[in-house]
């Protein structure tokens, strides 16, 4: 009866795969996973950013227009029948002719009337610090958001395989009530064939039907409890919930692999990178100080009644030039911010070291216990089996009571149970120290 359990395997109804099925499940979790999709989606969007950011040192180019319909208003009178009719009189004099007629005097209204002003503008920044540290910041904003991403990543690779272990787990327990339920049917058979050659007492087939309806219990919390834990896997995995799940043999026994290395944590690194963003923060905060230079040309045209000729065409070009020199300290108090800020994450970046270092620490003290754990419930499930094979025989000679045989069953049934357990505390143990030294990857 060693190991039965695991054969039993074959009720769960669910066909037996090759060791990388686990790996499997989570390589399409990777690639189904709505939160990490949304992960990816900000990590894009940050490139385009990115990209934003680039387009701006490039010329401006925008096409503007207005026109003007205007009556009324102020008027500039300009006299010019006063100063050139005497003089216009004079030369028809000397002529003799009417060649200069002589002229009103004008009324110009200040509000142009059916006019037009249409022109190509063009802006260059030539010298503009704010275009560079906003650019910086963009690019650094993606490493951030690349940590971020790896971060979800390794932490889903985390929970779908947690997932999946206790899953197995719930299965494995499942099976083991199967053949306890197996041995009861069979004891309460024993019993009432007993009794019915007066060889046994009603009250000890009543005991033997306790310890089926029992065990019986215990199978439908435990098939209650693998069914939990099949809904939350394919909830990870974003597939049907109703999904049969592929069992992994390869994680019904160890060795387990070999110790993690440790490498860079992406917590880490994703602090790391914000750190990095928030001394281009600085800059851009501190950027005022430095002045701004653009270029601009216009080419256009303006004239009345949609006149359009040489005299209408024109071109406009110059420089701008921007200093802030002053602005009641404000520039000052945001760059002081930005300071206490980056001491902020300074601090938090130390703190994430003790923390990464305490976390590996404890998660392979975790691992070597429950490794000897397991090696103890292994020596405990061998005697128990032993035990159950000699209070079988000694029942079946008539040299033992129903009670002590049913109590070494007991204790074979919880030495399964507890060996199932510590085997799967080990698998767990090894997967969380896995996260703890950053190498929980997909091979």
């Amino acid at each position: 009866m060693k190991y039965v359990f695991f054969f039993l395997l074959a009720w769960l109804s669910l066909p037996s795969a090759a060791q990388g099925v686990l790996q499997g499940y989570v390589a399409a979790g990777l690639a189904s996973n709505e939160g990490l999709r949304q992960q990816q989606l900000q990590l894009e969007t940050a490139l385009l950013a990115l990209r934003e950011a680039r387009a701006r040192f490039a010329p401006a180019m925008s096409l503007q227009g207005n026109y003007f319909l205007a009556g009324g208003g102020r008027t500039v009178d300009f006299p010019a029948g006063d100063l050139l009719n005497p003089v216009y009189s004079t030369l028809n004099q000397l002529t003799g002719s009417n060649a200069f007629p002589p002229l009103q005097n004008a009324s110009i209204l200040l509000n142009p009337n059916n006019f037009y002003d249409v022109r190509l503008h063009t802006t260059i920044p030539l010298l503009n610090a704010e275009l560079n540290y906003l650019q910086r910041i963009r690019k650094q904003a993606i490493p951030v958001q690349q940590a971020a991403l790896e971060v979800y990543r390794q932490e889903l690779v985390q929970e779908i395989s947690l997932a999946y272990l206790r899953w197995l787990q719930a299965g494995t327990a499942l099976a083991i009530y199967e053949n306890a339920l197996v041995l009861a049917a069979e004891g309460e058979r024993v019993q009432k064939a007993l009794l019915s050659v007066d060889k046994a007492n009603q009250a000890s087939v009543s005991r033997a039907q306790s310890e089926y309806l029992r065990y019986a219990a215990e199978r439908e919390a435990a098939q209650n409890q693998q069914q939990q834990a099949a809904l939350y896997f394919n909830f990870l995995l974003n597939r049907p919930l109703n999904e049969s799940i592929l069992v992994d043999s390869g994680l019904l026994q160890l060795p387990l692999a070999a110790q993690p290395a440790l490498q860079a944590s992406a917590e880490w690194q994703q602090l790391q990178a914000a750190r990095n963003l928030q001394n281009q923060k600085i800059n851009l905060t501190a950027a005022y100080r430095i002045p701004r230079l653009n270029a601009f040309v216009d080419l256009g045209s303006q004239a009345f009644d949609w006149q359009y000729n040489n005299q209408s065409r024109y071109y406009f070009a110059g420089l701008a030039f921007q200093w802030d020199l002053f602005a009641g300290g404000q520039n000052r108090h945001k760059v002081q911010t930005a300071r206490v800020e980056a001491q902020q994450l300074d601090s938090r970046l130390q703190e994430l070291e003790q923390q990464m270092q305490l976390r590996r620490e404890n998660s392979l003290l975790q691992l070597q216990a429950s490794k000897e754990r397991y090696s103890a419930s292994q020596a405990l499930t061998a005697s128990a089996e032993r035990s159950l094979a000699d209070a079988q025989k000694l029942f079946r000679e008539g040299q033992l009571l129903l009670v002590e045989l049913l109590d070494a069953q007991n204790q074979y049934i919880q030495a399964q149970l507890q060996q199932n357990l510590r085997l799967f505390d080990c698998r767990m143990a090894q997967v969380q120290a896995e996260r703890a030294a950053f190498s929980l990857t997909v091979k």
